[in-house]
């Protein structure tokens, strides 16, 4: 699987759906593709720093822009950067999948990842792990020297060194994407608490006309609510879940994505070697 993984663009509106549900999360691939990319908000927005209250007097569109600079500003600095992701889908599949070398995608696996930034803002040397919730390791990739190198396919592919962007897995896309083709605003959902609790809460709703049918499940969907969690004081994204609603009234997560992110660490002995052997 590799470290980085996909962009999001629209065309006609039910293929735009169809993008914004299942391709931007695909089960076969890592969801931080599209962190190489330019940030989808205006950055010239970004004017509330670090002042958590601020967020209540601003619209939800600007304050989720502002943590996704500010989330970038912290993310790209010369150092270290690890990534702890726990993903967990709820769908009738049995798996997300097989990897080149057989081993089953599991439906709820974590993503322990290493990134170090150089003096650009660029990742230069990478390693990620993926593995399943019972502790094995379904995949390894290292990134270092120009070359990318994958466990389950076992060879190396020409890369070069990307932006991380703010790691906020597509949300902040997926806000100006619903607004531009339906005027859908976000919501603040705990504007009341976020002071007290240190996150605030988005959400995005999209109805589906007409209702959209995928493998994922039996029913076709009606209605996708998209529920993004940022941290006050770094910007930082700490959960994002997409919930699926059918006719009958019934929902499903489709995905439940949770993450801790630490940047100005040192990277453990063991992710060290890996790179220095990928040389």
């Amino acid at each position: 699987m590799k470290l980085n993984i996909k962009t999001v663009s629209s065309v006609a509106t039910t293929l735009l759906i169809a993008l914004v549900v299942v391709v931007a999360y695909s089960k076969h691939s890592d969801v931080r593709a599209s962190e190489k990319n330019i940030l989808p908000l205006d950055s010239s927005r970004s004017n509330i720093e670090a002042k958590p209250e601020a967020t209540q007097q601003v619209s939800p569109t600007d304050a989720i822009s502002d943590f996704v600079n500010r989330s970038a500003k912290r993310i790209n600095q010369p150092g270290w950067v690890h990534v702890q992701e726990t993903t967990v889908y709820d769908i009738d599949q049995e798996n997300n999948g097989v990897l080149p070398d057989g081993k089953v995608i599991p439906l709820s696996y974590i993503n322990d990842s290493w990134y170090h930034i150089n003096n650009d803002g660029l990742v230069d040397q990478s390693v990620s792990m993926m593995k399943s919730d019972t502790g094995e390791t379904l995949q390894t990739t290292v990134f270092t020297n120009n070359v990318s190198w994958s466990s389950s396919a076992n060879e190396d592919t020409a890369q070069g060194p990307y932006y991380l962007g703010s790691l906020d897995y597509h949300f902040a896309a997926d806000v100006q994407d619903v607004l531009s083709r339906l005027s859908v605003q976000p919501e603040f959902v705990n504007a009341k608490d976020s002071i007290i609790s240190g996150i605030s809460t988005f959400a995005v709703n999209e109805k589906l006309d007409p209702p959209l049918l995928t493998v994922d499940y039996k029913m076709p969907v009606y209605l996708v609510s998209t529920i993004a969690n940022f941290e006050n004081t770094t910007g930082f994204l700490t959960e994002l879940n997409r919930v699926m609603k059918f006719e009958d009234g019934s929902e499903r997560t489709y995905f439940h994505i949770t993450l801790k992110i630490d940047t100005g660490i040192e990277p453990p002995k063991e992710i060290i070697t890996l790179i220095e052997e990928g040389k």
